[in-house]
């Protein structure tokens, strides 16, 4: 039987996404109030206002910052069609997704984010996605550097690998050359979505070496767990590795509770309740049982 467009394998920048999205989505550390409103042709407003604390390097807090944002966003499935943007204390955003564009699995990404404060960056990504396969360009543009990576993933009954590659063009005096690259494997399949990767970014002309991986297990409907770990091969042992893991389960289709743990002695808690169909509130908590570094805390309401 011929598998749908659903079963298709994940882009490479998307490897591990499910798991990296558990362990650090749903643990908020801000005070958030959101609105979101949709109409029937397809447009989404969503108003955001959050009240952020700025910590020091030492993790001890220094004060609040007030944060705000508005974000109408315009779906059209019938044509494919995906535009968001977002305006807000800091920066303003605009993107087009252009999907099966001439063909079916080609889709067209066009990205912009500017700022008063530094400067405006934009990217554009080209994706062929099929079952078994896909391939991908991109092009990032910041001032003067310019970025452009390629990357693929293959796949089979599960099993998966991947890699790209991101070359850096010269211009003026500065010099290109080979920016980063990366290889991944793995399988994901029923319960499990297992990735490991090695990634190589040049610094200054050396090159630093991390193995990484990324692990989501569904125990069961109401059960998942997740780790992500990371390792600098130039640094010693102690030094070099990062290792989170977390926990979700869920009570019933109102109610969902997560915490999470690394390796640095960071514990974060959170508990998400939905009061009706339209109203969800999240309550998170974060500790440190290592350092001194102050305990954070945070709430989210959401209107839908």
């Amino acid at each position: 039987r011929k598998q749908g467009k659903s079963m298709s394998i994940p882009l490479h920048k998307d490897l591990g996404k499910k798991a990296k999205d558990l362990v650090e989505r749903g643990f908020p550390s801000s005070n958030k109030v959101k609105l979101t409103t949709k109409s029937e042709n397809g447009l989404k407003f969503e108003t955001v206002v959050e009240r952020k604390s700025k910590y020091a390097k030492d993790g001890s807090f220094e004060r609040h910052v007030g944060f705000g944002s508005f974000s109408p966003k315009l779906e059209l499935k019938e044509y494919g069609l995906k535009a968001n943007g977002s305006l807000d204390t800091e920066w303003a955003k605009g993107d087009v997704v252009l999907s099966n564009l001439f063909t079916d699995g080609l889709e067209a990404t066009i990205k912009t984010k500017a700022s008063s404060r530094t400067i405006a960056e934009a990217s554009g990504d080209l994706a062929y996605k099929q079952d078994a396969f896909n391939l991908a360009l991109s092009l990032f543009l910041k001032g003067d550097d310019t970025k452009i990576s390629v990357s693929s993933v293959v796949g089979h009954e599960g099993i998966v690998i991947g890699g790209s590659v991101t070359y850096k063009i010269g211009e003026g005096e500065k010099e290109g050359g080979l920016d980063s690259l990366n290889v991944a494997t793995g399988y994901i399949g029923g319960k499990y979505d297992i990735i490991a990767d090695v990634t190589g970014t040049n610094d200054n002309g050396k090159m630093g070496v991390k193995v990484g991986s990324k692990v989501l297990y569904k125990h069961n409907s109401s059960t998942n767990f997740a780790t992500l770990m990371s390792f600098a091969v130039e640094k010693p042992f102690a030094e070099g590795v990062t290792v989170t893991a977390v926990g979700e389960y869920k009570f019933d289709d109102d109610t969902t509770a997560k915490a999470k743990a690394n390796n640095a002695g960071t514990v974060g808690l959170a508990l998400t309740q939905k009061l009706n169909k339209n109203v969800k509130v999240t309550l998170g908590a974060e500790f440190n049982t290592l350092s001194d570094a102050d305990n954070k805390f945070g709430f989210e309401l959401a209107f839908d």
